[in-house]
């Protein structure tokens, strides 16, 4: 819709194949078109043993393209950000695909928080700068985050998507947050594939590949999207149990590989 050409049968069938291989308990997806189109994947996935009992989708006002949420555990409250504004150049914008919030119930009377966002793209639009409004969102994003945290420091918190933006960039540096208890963690996983475990932690992996999109007229691999904790959560992170997923068939799915965070919980 709105000019977006829909994904061909085999790269619907990459993207399911994906997800098959990762078997996630939580997935965060971007660039979903409709709840139709959501609901068309989780059913080819329960088709193939694969089932996610709970789904949420922001469609947000305005956008041809949305994010997601699949879930083994129950959703217990959900916020879609897509009204909130951010002032540029004195005028009021809205985040493009706005802010997905959600509360989950994990087992042992655990909760997490998990924000979903796919922030402002690098292409070019007249209205605006697409760095200026990128970082904006990213900003305003951080701010629902340092909410959420006043009112409990001690609760686990992801914040994941794609930034269209690198490690270092200021968007990054927005979301992380400045150096002190409410900074966020960077998961970083490297990229390997479900059955490849355990690493050896020698020390090498820093320097292994952990790119996670491919832009083909430039000839670039960047990493852009991420999972980002809070400190509590960190506590919990397995890297050397998490990946970015190594799958022939990335490329037919998309120009993103899928991340992967394996995070502890017992009683």
């Amino acid at each position: 819709n709105q000019g977006r050409k829909p994904k061909s049968k085999q790269s619907r069938e990459a993207v399911g194949n994906a997800l098959l291989s990762m078997r996630a308990d939580v997935v965060a997806l971007q660039e979903i078109g409709s709840e139709n189109a959501l609901m068309v994947l989780k059913q080819g996935l329960e088709a193939q043993s694969l089932s996610y009992p709970h789904h949420i989708i922001t469609e947000t006002p305005g956008s041809p393209i949305h994010v997601a949420l699949l879930s083994r555990f129950p959703i217990t409250q959900v916020t879609h950000h897509v009204t909130n504004v951010f002032v540029l150049y004195g005028k009021a914008f809205r985040p493009s695909r706005g802010f997905l919030e959600a509360d989950l119930e994990l087992p042992y009377q655990e909760s997490l928080k998990i924000f979903v966002a796919h922030l402002k793209s690098k292409r070019p639009v007249g209205y605006a700068d697409q760095w200026d409004l990128r970082t904006r969102e990213a900003l305003l994003l951080r701010s629902l985050m340092d909410a959420r945290l006043k009112s409990d420091p001690d609760q686990l918190m992801a914040v994941v998507g794609d930034f269209n933006d690198g490690p270092s960039s200021q968007a990054l540096k927005f979301l992380k947050g400045p150096v002190g208890p409410t900074r966020f963690i960077d998961a970083r996983p490297i990229e390997g594939y479900p059955g490849s475990f355990p690493r050896t932690g020698s020390g090498t992996e820093k320097r292994s590949s952990a790119w996670t999109h491919f832009f083909l007229d430039e000839d670039v691999y960047s990493r852009v999207d991420f999972i980002l904790m809070n400190r509590p959560l960190s506590r919990l992170y397995r890297e050397n149990q998490s990946y970015v997923l190594d799958f022939q068939d990335w490329g037919q799915a998309s120009d993103h590989r899928a991340v992967s965070a394996t995070f502890e919980i017992s009683p």
